[in-house]
């Protein structure tokens, strides 16, 4: 047996659909917004004394980190050296690098990571919690980038070592692979 609906039931069951089909709208749309082209990705860090660093060999390998010396540098910068072709780096995104440390006056290589495949750091890349996550967003997947700066700038306080606050290091990052974040909200 059919029951007779009333008008205001059709109401509130279109509305409900309504509701439904714009939720799901939202959520496609935010879900595409993830694979966006990446020409709506805007760096925020400028190239400035990072477009002086050269760091020639295959990604994965450790450089040879080479710039004109001095190298100074008055804020924060970042270039790219070799772009990669994989995803780029998102807000929230993870990714997973190798890097040198070199000094800014001399060349001197300060510090390494191993730069042994499947032994990469892994940084959680957060704008707004320090100047390396800065450095990889909008960046891509395989590419070799030059992050150069104050010691301060880059590394927050620094203990126990002959480096100044304001001296200026470069330290060239091979972006190993990029992994999204975790998404925000209920399905």
């Amino acid at each position: 047996m059919n029951r007779l609906v009333t008008s205001k039931e059709v109401c509130v069951r279109s509305i409900s659909r309504v509701v439904a089909l714009a939720t799901s709208a939202v959520i496609v749309s935010a879900t595409l917004a993830g694979c966006a082209p990446t020409s709506t990705c805007e760096p925020t860090l400028p190239t400035g004394s990072a477009s002086l660093v050269t760091a020639p060999g295959a990604l994965g390998t450790k450089p040879t980190v080479d710039f004109p010396m001095p190298l100074v540098s008055r804020s924060a910068a970042v270039d790219v050296v070799s772009e990669g072709n994989g995803p780029v780096v998102a807000e929230g995104d993870y990714v997973d690098f190798d890097a040198v440390v070199v000094r800014g006056d001399d060349q001197t290589e300060l510090t390494a990571t191993s730069y042994v495949s499947g032994q990469s750091e892994r940084l959680h890349v957060l704008t707004g919690t320090n100047v390396i996550a800065e450095a990889f967003l909008c960046q891509r997947a395989g590419s070799r980038i030059a992050l150069t700066g104050t010691v301060e700038e880059i590394f927050g306080q620094v203990t126990g070592n002959a480096l100044k606050p304001t001296d200026t290091v470069a330290v060239v990052f091979d972006v190993v692979a990029a992994y999204p974040g975790q998404s925000s909200g209920t399905p």
